[in-house]
């Protein structure tokens, strides 16, 4: 017969991984590695040798070895024995009620009470394979406005909001959604990161130099009608945008969201608005939430942080710059952001004192 022909032996590390994924079907797979590595050693292999096929570091081996040389192999085939994995196991249905009932916002906090559940010592490496095991992964914390009024909201979207979102998408009316936000210049919030092998500290600015926005948000076409200054925003502002949205929706009735700020809820607003024979829908007091130009602003912002601004002048530009690429440059972005899918808070449930929890995702169709 021709050797030639037949396959070559396998080698001794094949060998030995099979060995040890068979055993894993009956013990661990830390037993199985250390029956295979007494098997290896006592029939002539080194330390080193054997944990090389067996799959264990040198230290490890070295161990083992001794520990058969002292008589003391017995000891090595003891499932369990009380370990850190094995106290861990012990309450790992507590730790994630615990998990689930209060607040852990990094791996070392919940590291650290899982050590005092458990007795020893328990790192942030362990709590995240366990938060793997179980599904548990981290989310970004959203804001519950703290007087925000759940059950007032869902009647006002019920009642009022969508009946006005569903006109505007079939064209029988022009809904605006107002609002007005406060760029800072050299702000904290507006600082974005830089590129480079170290970490940069940019000048802020003394003063609160701030670019006031009023804006009103077409729901139908995204297009956003803007009164800007660097003063305050006074309901002559409010009355001026009126007035640009009057000129613009000349053949539909035009509906305008809005909050309750002082400055907007007056009779000189509400006198003007009748005369434009434009509808003020108020918004319920704490609800962020039901206005869509309020998602307007976060893309401005993070629009902003994508560079520094050394002069105010630069800055009110840079603003200016997005406020007027929001319909072209960045309409992808308006087109995800601006729908009907709005976030009520009647799905949730209280955790502690000041978390809650979604129970059931609110998206309007």
């Amino acid at each position: 017969m021709d050797n030639s022909t037949c396959p070559p032996p396998p080698l001794p590390e094949a060998i030995t991984k099979l060995v040890v994924e068979f055993l894993q079907l009956f013990v661990c797979a830390t037993l199985a590695k250390r029956i295979v590595f007494l098997l290896l050693h006592t029939a002539g292999a080194g330390a080193a040798m054997a944990g090389k096929l067996c799959g264990v570091c040198q230290k490890t081996a070295k161990k083992y070895a001794k520990m058969a040389a002292c008589g003391q192999a017995a000891e090595l085939l003891k499932v369990g024995g009380g370990g850190r994995k094995a106290r861990l196991a012990d309450v790992e249905g507590i730790i994630i009620i615990e998990v689930e009932t209060n607040n852990y916002h990094t791996l070392q906090q919940a590291a650290d009470m899982a050590a005092q559940k458990t007795g020893a010592k328990v790192s942030a490496g362990a709590i995240r394979r366990l938060f793997s095991k179980h599904g548990i992964t981290k989310h970004k914390c959203a804001p519950l406005p703290a007087k925000a009024d759940p059950v007032e909201q869902g009647k006002f979207y019920g009642n009022i909001l969508s009946e006005l979102i569903a006109m505007a998408k079939e064209g029988m009316t022009r809904l605006h959604f107002m609002d007005a936000p406060h760029f800072v210049h050299g702000g904290f919030a507006l600082l974005g990161g830089a590129w480079g092998k170290a970490r940069r500290f940019v000048k802020t600015f003394s003063g609160r130099k701030r670019y006031n926005v009023l804006g009103a948000l077409d729901f139908a076409s995204k297009e956003l009608m803007t009164v800007c200054n660097s003063t305050y925003i006074t309901s002559v502002q409010v009355v001026a945008l009126l007035i640009k949205i009057s000129k613009q929706c000349l053949f539909a009735p035009v509906y305008v969201i809005l909050d309750q700020a002082a400055y907007q809820d007056c009779a000189f607003v509400k006198a003007k608005a009748e005369e434009l024979g434009i509808h003020l829908v108020f918004l319920p007091a704490y609800s962020p939430n039901l206005n869509l130009a309020e998602r307007v602003w976060k893309l401005v912002k993070s629009e902003l942080r994508k560079k520094y601004y050394g002069s105010f002048d630069e800055f009110k530009a840079a603003i200016n710059n997005i406020l007027h690429s929001l319909p072209a440059s960045l309409k992808d972005k308006m087109d995800s952001l601006i729908t009907e899918n709005i976030q009520l808070y009647d799905g949730i449930e209280r955790l502690n004192d000041n978390s809650y929890i979604i129970t059931k995702a609110i998206k309007v169709a």
